[in-house]
């Protein structure tokens, strides 16, 4: 169940209609904690799920020919990490931490979307 502080993290982005509010709070998370460096995504993978950041420091990464990594966009508590890897065979890019980093998973199977509540949404 997402948390109220998560729901109210969202909002001050865009605010939510009641039934988006109930949606996110009915949603399965699945929590981890993640240490300074780890892996969180691995380009390659076949991703199942997305991921919300809660606290911490993230970056998406490349890798590169000869073993480093470079990052290209950084992640802070309340992005909405990879939600584009819904339409994603395989992950194009890493997910890495920066520092310790909390968050919450949600499978791809229950992040539907229909597209008349998105057309809706992006005229805003």
């Amino acid at each position: 169940m997402f948390e109220i502080s998560t729901i109210a993290a969202l909002e001050r982005l865009q605010l939510l209609e009641d039934g988006d509010r109930a949606a996110l709070r009915n949603l399965r998370l699945r929590h981890k904690i993640f240490s300074s460096r780890e892996d969180i995504a691995r380009e390659g993978a076949g991703p199942d799920e997305s991921c919300f950041v809660g606290s911490g420091f993230a970056a998406r990464a490349q890798y590169l020919a000869d073993g480093g990594r470079q990052p290209d966009q950084v992640h802070i508590a309340g992005d909405f990490i990879d939600f584009q890897s819904l339409h994603l065979r395989r992950m194009d890019h890493s997910i890495i931490t920066i520092f310790e980093w909390r968050v919450a998973y949600m499978s791809h199977r229950d992040l539907s979307w229909d597209e008349a509540h998105a057309v809706k949404h992006s005229r805003k």
